[in-house]
């Protein structure tokens, strides 16, 4: 202590205020010491070092000083491009000859395509609930996890939300559990927003349930067996959502988990727990399943005719890149058929269920071999090669090419019995046996008897019978 450290104050009775002053004298400057800063990051838990496995498109890491007050923070986005364009293999180019008499050729074939990233699934939808029961301030936010339960990236492009007007939406993410970080703004990276401006809406607080699709304009990639904190702030609207209660904070399906949850009035303020959210999580799950899409000729296991068809097929992947191939199957035709033709003297055919029969060269011609039965030009009495009556006719077959020609007869029998269709049907003792095995019946017509009923009973004991007709129905 300095015991000539003396400190004077005076009085301003003009101004009513203090005025002091101070003299020092025989003080020392201690050292400073200088304490290295710990940094965190909110992508790994690495420190200041933030390498890893970043997925495509852009990832904003947040560094911050631990302990900071106020908070130092910095931001660094890292973009991964994918442009790599898939690889798409179609066979050789395919070449057949067909046996005598043949038209086409049943081929199968495969494509098949790769790329250096996970190709997607169909759209899926895990829903949580919409019941409502409480709700927030606009501008706040609510949390909860996304649990990766598969093997490949999940790609989100819309969340669904119970909210009471349009709104953009904040969507930060986190490596691992929302809770504990709800109040620390440095432990989120702010992944970009999604677009909940267009309808319908819940409405006002309770809300009637009605879920909002909130776009995405960068998909949200979530790593196979990784638990990701989501948290999202509704910038000019409210959030409803549900209390939790344990069991209704938990939904799952077989790819992802979803668990709820935490809510608050404004960012990364202290809120309110367990909260459930309530909405649904639009996603496509990675997939090593190429999405091969055909743009021309047939597909595996179709029959093909005479000629070349070209098979077309395009694969692109999550980026949009783009591959191509295309391969040629060739069928020929027989090549050592017969000019000669020579045709059946009589040949019996049946009708079919239609009551008629498509004549076919393969049915008339004997002998061979010849090409395909499809190129012949064959004529029944009356023209064409359809014959829809029993009955004899000529029949003329003609190749196209060279003109030859044969003919012979045929006789078209129907030999098919008639089909008798009945029902059951429930008539009380004094309603007539109908003549047909099922009473007509046609839209809203019912049939009225109108014939006399036999009465066992004779004359004097007749009764009147009274039908009522609803309004609904007409008469037949």
């Amino acid at each position: 202590m300095n015991p000539g450290f003396k400190v004077r104050f005076i009085h301003d009775d003009l101004l009513d205020s203090w005025a002091w002053g101070v003299g020092i004298d025989n003080y020392a400057v201690n050292e400073l010491t200088v304490v290295p800063a710990i940094i965190s990051n909110s992508w790994t838990a690495g420190g200041a070092n933030a390498s890893g496995t970043y997925p495509v498109g852009t990832t904003t890491v947040t560094y911050s000083i631990v302990g900071a007050n106020p908070a130092v923070t910095a931001t660094q986005n890292i973009t991964v491009n994918d442009t790599q364009a898939p690889t798409l293999v179609c066979p050789a180019d395919i070449t057949y000859s067909l046996k005598p008499g043949e038209c086409s050729q049943l081929v199968t074939y495969t494509v098949t395509g790769t790329d250096n990233c996970p190709f997607v699934g169909p759209l899926t939808t895990l829903n949580t609930i919409t019941s409502g029961g409480n709700g927030n301030s606009a501008g706040g936010q609510i949390f909860f996890d996304l649990v990766n339960n598969s093997t490949s990236n999940i790609i989100i492009s819309t969340i669904k939300m119970n909210i009471t007007g349009a709104t953009m939406v904040n969507i930060h993410r986190k490596v691992g559990t929302f809770t504990g970080s709800t109040t620390n703004a440095a432990a989120w990276t702010l992944h970009g927003q999604a677009n909940a401006m267009t309808g319908p809406f819940s409405g006002p607080f309770p809300g009637n349930g009605t879920l909002t699709n909130a776009v995405l304009a960068t998909p949200l990639i979530l790593a196979p067996g990784t638990t990701t904190g989501i948290a999202l702030t509704t910038l000019s609207a409210s959030s409803n959502y549900t209390n939790g209660n344990g069991g209704n904070q938990t939904y799952s399906d077989a790819n992802i988990t979803l668990n709820a949850g935490y809510t608050n009035n404004a960012p990364w303020t202290n809120g309110f727990t367990p909260r459930v959210f309530n909405g649904a999580i639009v996603y496509q799950a990675g997939t090593n399943a190429a999405p091969v899409m055909q743009t021309a000729g047939l597909p595996s296991g179709a029959e093909f005719v005479i000629g070349t068809t070209s098979n077309s097929f395009k694969l692109t992947d999550v980026a949009g890149n783009m591959a191509t191939c295309s391969f040629g199957i060739t069928v020929q035709e027989y090549p050592f058929a017969t000019t000669a033709l020579a045709c059946n003297d009589l040949v019996n055919i049946s009708l079919g269920d239609d009551c008629q029969v498509v004549v076919g060269a393969d049915m008339v011609l004997e002998g061979g071999p010849y090409g395909c039965y499809d190129e012949y030009i064959v004529t029944v009495t009356g023209g064409g090669n359809v014959i829809s009556t029993p009955g004899a006719y000529g029949v003329t077959v003609t190749d196209p090419e060279t003109g030859n020609s044969c003919w012979g007869n045929i006789v078209a029998e129907d030999k098919l019995p008639p089909v008798i269709e009945c029902g059951d049907f429930t008539v009380t003792c004094i309603d007539p046996i109908p003549a047909v095995p099922v009473p007509p019946f046609n839209g809203n017509r019912i049939p009225l008897v109108t014939a006399p009923i036999p009465f066992e009973g004779g004359a004097a004991n007749a009764v009147t019978l009274t039908y009522t007709v609803p309004a609904h129905v007409t008469w037949m």
